[in-house]
């Protein structure tokens, strides 16, 4: 078609300019001639506009515009270029189709396409699945391109009209070797004669592991792209680099960057720009300091610098960043606001004094901040000093059309291009683009329905005009500005709210951190007592504390208990239990909030002893310092909760021992200290000899909280009087540890299965299917397997590869790149991500480190430094197959193992081939994975697309079953965790009851006719009732964080291996409840029975064939006991000391509490808590949840 020679239109806009020329208007008459100039582009535009072209783009927004349509394109970007196999390709976009359907709006050719997909597969698969890629490829360059040579010189020359600013899309910073490769393929850019601009992303030059103190890493690779660039620019043409800031948290560290470069004399003529985003509210304060520093640099050197205003593209991934973190959101949080600070930048920007040292490249497609900003340039003659940006895309081709024939060489297209090997990058650029145009709030999701006079265009201007009204009105001021050097008290609330963790990304942040380290490094502890009996006692039995980072050095003393020590610790409890119970639930709480406030006053200090009591780096002992609130205020939150249930008399266990987690000393003591106390128990608190020093600290703060010294104690002894004298004290009530299987097997032995309550680790896997996003799953892995140095309980050391990601050698070498680029050193070090070890490689870890199993090879052997045997570099395995070491292993340390699988179904076969149940995670974008993995999955703690490390209170739950737990499973950080320190007594009867099954009707039917007494089976029917009440609402997954892009479930699910034991001396009707609430949520209940006369006479085992039973002696079902053939054994009495016994070498769990009434917490002895973390999320892109109501941002 021949273009438009002339057009009414244009000359009526190049007269409307002409008028404005050199005659400076108010904003009443500039948003008046705004106004009219953008009715004449639109139309202008339309024109440009040939049939073709609007046919292609109302197709387009039919297709995004829907809910559905957006689901399916998403899906099929993100999708269809993961697996190499060509059958689980198409599997994989035929399975899109048909779980969304498709929507009366897609166009008649893409129907016609899935029929045949659907039709021809079993013929043509290769055809099809090249013939729906090509589509794919197609429809997505006309907003990008490719990288490779040919590709983007032809781009080039056919776009030479207009300057071209190209910015390549690359793989993730994993280590050393990607960013070379990144550093390579952009100096190879700058090269290239015909390449004129290019905008640089800065997350292409710094590592993920550690951005937000790798800065160092990014100067010095902008110095060596600069140098290039001044090096192409005096031999050939000028070329112009641009600086994007992906993320909030590296905008102003790169500024001062920039800025520092800069300053340099040799880089005094260089080109180059800087982007700034409209939506966060400080870049116009960033835009004046640059502007100022601009100013100075052309005064000094005659050169100017560019700076390229945008309103922002990673909107919904800052607002996933905020929610998470329990953050203020960084951007503005309306459209208004992000338009209004776009037009303030362009004012300030195009003053006089200004723009000449810092042009202005404007970014955006929206006709009237176009029009805008052409009556500020005519106004004051500023042509050579402001261009417009608009991005290469189908939806913006009118517009590009009608601004080339206004502005001409002024504007410029904006296209990222990507290596044709490499296209599966572009999801990331592509989804967000998604975003971009189908946000309802943006100009260019109404392209189809915009012109004059339309409710859309109406709509446009109105938000054009309340745009110009708050540009004076909007704060300029940062919106996350926590500064951890002022203390704040937090604002009371009914709702449970995470602690924030630490904005690093903030400078004032940054120096104290620094300031906790310079601390920390001339800090000298105390002498630490044993405190018993409301005094301080130093004893000449000492035991000395060692610094993980210092090993050398004997680092501080601790005074150990003795004999007559230990049992005066335990008489003084016991003495004090009445006055701990009979303390009002609101004078505990109130004292247990002043204790978590003294933890929040005390972060710095706290993080310190972390530091260097258990060699935690800084960043780790934040989160955990936020994890130590959050344990006391979710379960303050909590308590009354609980307590409210009338029906039921809560009475505290008594004594709680309690023995802290080795990785999370500080918030497991916090968590278990302050939930047996405000259940009303006393406390001994034994440290381990690895965190004494942090457990005194924390027990120092309960103090000065006003906790008696009474109710908590603080007891540590030699590990032998330990063993001998406190563990198998009968006065001790409960003892909650976290330690290893091992360990516990000697305590439950030692207690005779009295109370213990025992939280292990796991060998924990993460899968990676062919259908995964790899770059994203390789991140997770590191931070999985190595962060802590694998210390945590939660901690990968298990990958198990699907055969085509295991056989892929790009996936490999990226893993080892990312596993090298980890910092060892010591936790002075504000860089460390391995630091040193808590203590000594044991004799398992130590073979794990250093030995190879048949098929084993090494991909990153482990190194030891030489000086300090616990400090040592992360080592990863391959080849790892079912009986090798490493695989039947409980090891904490930076140790991962690889193994291959076949298949999905064959990885989790691998995977739950384990004693333990901890932890798990998968990598896959194929939701019918997500559901196969998440039926046949063995773990408490599963995490999809996510890493496994992220449990926090409230949202994950902590807690894993099989032989990662001991005891009741209540998890921690979960809605059931306080039980752990209360016995539970039916006072009255529930009142809420839902209709029951026919199994148990049948039963109550069979009652009606024994002859019990009217008040026997008043609890019957209340009881059966409030279990499916209860279990009606236990049995829906529930969110309670409603995170934006994030999924975190609980579920509660049956338990597989229960017995009920009925003996001569049960009351069956209690036998009977116990069997009734196991029926009403569907677990496997075995009963174990000795015939006898009340039993032949009730005759009800026969009523319940769907229960499996065995008739056993007494003798016999002990012995089936010691054999290790019970997992959980329900009783409707108390427990002999022979069968506790028996237990306790079995590693059997008793349940004898009274069978209740209340359903709310009977059914939890039948059933088992999951918790699931899905990131659902796709580069900020939400999917099909997109209109799901979320936590909302502020």
């Amino acid at each position: 078609m021949e273009e438009k020679t002339y057009s009414h239109y244009l000359d009526q806009i190049r007269d409307l300019l002409t008028s404005v020329k050199s005659a400076p208007l108010d904003l009443d008459n500039k948003y008046q001639k705004s106004t009219r100039l953008a009715e004449l582009i639109s139309l202008l535009a339309t024109e440009e506009q040939t049939p073709t072209e609007k046919k292609s783009l109302n197709n387009l927004l039919k297709i995004l515009n829907t809910l559905q349509g957006r689901a399916i394109v998403s899906n099929l970007i993100d999708q269809s270029f993961r697996s190499k196999s060509l059958n689980k390709t198409l599997d994989q976009i035929l399975h899109i189709f048909t779980l969304y359907g498709l929507p009366d709006g897609f166009p008649k050719s893409l129907k016609f396409r899935f029929l045949a997909l659907k039709t021809l597969r079993p013929t043509f698969p290769k055809f099809l699945k090249t013939f729906t890629q090509r589509a794919i490829i197609k429809e997505s360059l006309n907003i990008l391109n490719f990288a490779d040579p040919l590709a983007l010189k032809k781009y080039l020359n056919e776009n030479k009209k207009n300057d071209s600013i190209i910015s390549l899309i690359q793989k993730p910073s994993f280590g050393k070797e990607t960013i070379n490769s990144n550093l390579k393929n952009i100096l190879s850019l700058i090269e290239k004669p015909y390449v004129k601009n290019i905008c640089i992303n800065i997350l292409d030059l710094i590592s993920k592991n550690c951005a937000c103190i790798a800065y160092d890493q990014l100067e010095e690779n902008l110095i060596k792209i600069y140098q290039k660039t001044l090096d192409q620019s005096k031999s050939k043409k000028e070329k112009q680099i641009f600086i994007n800031v992906e993320n909030h948290k590296d905008l102003e560290a790169t500024i001062d960057i920039f800025e520092k470069i800069l300053s340099r004399e040799e880089f005094s003529k260089l080109k180059v720009g800087f982007s700034l985003d409209a939506y966060f509210p400080e870049s116009f304060e960033m835009q004046k300091r640059l502007t100022n520093f601009a100013k100075k640099r052309y005064e000094k050197y005659g050169s100017s610098i560019s700076i390229r205003i945008l309103k922002g593209y990673s909107l919904n991934e800052e607002h996933i960043t905020s929610s998470k973190n329990n953050w203020p959101s960084a951007t503005f949080t309306s459209k208004i606001e992000t338009d209004a600070n776009f037009k303030k930048m362009i004012l300030f920007g195009s003053k006089l004094e200004n723009i000449k040292a810092a042009n202005l490249l404007i970014v955006t497609s929206n006709i009237f901040d176009i029009s805008f900003s052409l009556i500020l340039i005519k106004e004051n003659s500023l042509e050579p000093y402001i261009f417009f940006e608009i991005a290469r895309a189908r939806s913006t081709k009118a517009i590009q059309k009608a601004l080339d024939k206004i502005i001409g060489k002024n504007l410029k297209l904006f296209c990222p291009i990507v290596f044709k090997k490499d296209f599966h990058l572009a999801s990331n650029f592509l989804l967000g683009k998604i975003n971009d145009v189908t946000n309802s709030e943006n100009f260019s999701s109404r392209l189809d329905t915009l012109f004059p006079g339309s409710k859309s265009w109406d709509d446009e201007l109105d938000h054009f005009h309340q745009s110009l009204k708050h540009i004076d009105q909007i704060s300029t001021l940062k919106k996350q500005n926590q500064d951890r050097n002022i203390l704040l008290q937090k604002t009371k609330t009914f709702v449970f709210e995470n602690e924030p963790i630490t904005d690093f990304s903030i400078k004032s942040n940054i120096n104290w951190a620094k300031n906790i380290l310079e601390k920390a490094k001339n800090y000298i502890p105390e002498d630490i007592p044993i405190v018993i009996d409301n005094n301080k006692v130093y004893s000449k039995d000492i035991e000395i504390g060692k610094n993980p980072s210092l090993p050398d050095i004997d680092y501080y003393k601790s005074s150990l208990g003795n004999e007559a020590q230990i049992d005066l610790a335990i008489k003084t409890a016991k003495k004090n239990e009445k006055f701990c119970k009979n303390e009002t639930i609101e004078k505990r709480c109130e004292i247990l909030k002043a204790a978590s406030q003294k933890i929040r006053e005390n972060r710095a200090f706290l993080i310190q002893n972390l530091i260097v009591d258990i060699g935690k780096n800084l960043f780790e002992a934040d989160l955990e310092v936020s994890d130590a609130i959050d344990a006391i205020e979710y379960h303050l939150n909590h308590v009354l909760d609980i307590f409210s249930k009338k029906d039921i008399k809560f009475e505290p266990k008594g004594t709680i021992l309690i023995i802290p987690a080795n990785s999370f000393p500080l918030s497991t003591m916090a968590e278990a200290i302050s939930s047996a106390i405000v259940t009303g128990n006393t406390v001994l608190l034994k440290p381990r000899k690895e965190n004494t020093l942090i457990c005194y600290q924390l027990a120092n703060l309960f103090w000065q909280a006003n906790v008696p010294k009474e109710f908590l104690q603080f007891l540590h002894s030699y590990n032998d009087l330990f063993e001998r004298k406190i563990i198998p004290d009968n006065r001790i009530n409960s003892v909650m540890i976290s330690t290893s299987v091992k360990y516990v097997r000697k305590l439950l032995k030692l207690r005779e299965n009295k109370d213990i309550i025992a939280t292990t680790g796991g060998i924990n896997a993460i899968i990676v299917t062919a259908t995964a996003d790899r770059e994203q799953a390789i991140l997770s892995i590191i931070d999985s397997a190595f962060h802590f140095s694998g210390q945590k309980f939660s901690s990968a050391s298990i990958l198990i590869l699907e055969k085509e990601v295991y056989d892929d050698l790009e996936f490999k070498n990226n893993l080892k790149d990312a596993a090298k680029n980890l910092k060892i050193g010591s936790a002075y070090d504000l860089t460390s991500t391995i630091t040193p070890l808590t203590k000594k490689p044991d004799i398992e870890l130590s073979k794990a480190l250093s030995e190879l199993d048949t098929n084993e090879t090494w991909l990153l052997k482990p190194k030891k430094d030489l000086n300090n045997p616990n400090l040592i570099t992360p080592g990863i395995k391959y080849g790892t197959q079912k009986d090798s070491f490493t695989k039947n292993q409980e090891l904490y340390g930076p140790i991962l193992s690889v193994m291959r699988a076949d298949n999905l179904d064959h990885a989790i076969e691998i995977a739950n081939d384990s004693k333990y149940a901890l932890a798990a995670g998968l990598h896959s974008l194929d939701p019918r994975e997500h559901l196969t993995w998440l039926s046949n999955i063995e773990a408490g703690n599963l995490y999809i697309n996510s890493k496994i490390t992220d449990a926090k209170i409230k949202r994950q739950p902590f807690g894993g079953y099989k032989k990662s737990c001991f005891g009741s499973g209540y998890k921690s950080g979960g809605e059931n965790f306080l039980l752990n320190f209360l016995n539970l007594r039916q006072k009255t009867l529930p009142l809420e009851k839902l209709p029951t099954s026919d199994w148990i009707n049948s039963l109550s039917k069979f009652l009606e006719k024994k002859p019990l007494s009217a008040e026997e089976l008043k609890l019957w029917y209340a009881s059966v009732g409030n279990y499916v009440y209860h279990w009606q609402r236990l049995s829906h997954d529930t969110d309670y964080n409603k995170i934006i892009g994030q999924d975190n479930i609980h579920r509660y699910v049956a338990r597989k291996n229960i017995t009920l034991r009925v003996t001569k001396n049960s009351s069956h009707l209690d036998a009977l409840r116990v069997s009734a609430a196991a029926l009403t949520c569907n677990a496997n209940l075995e009963i174990s029975y000795t015939n006898s006369k009340e039993l032949e006479k009730f005759n009800w085992i026969d009523l319940l064939p769907v229960l499996p039973n065995i008739e056993e002696s007494e003798k016999a079902f002990i012995k089936r006991v010691k054999g290790g053939n019970i997992e959980r054994l329900r009783l409707v009495e108390k427990a002999s000391k022979e069968l506790k016994r028996a237990a306790a070498l079995s590693e059997t769990y008793i349940i004898d509490a009274p069978v209740l009434a209340n359903g709310r917490f009977e059914l939890l002895h039948y059933i088992k808590e999951i918790s699931i973390t899905y990131e659902y999320h796709r580069y900020g892109n939400l999917g099909i949840k997109e209109s799901e109501m979320r936590k909302p941002i502020t």
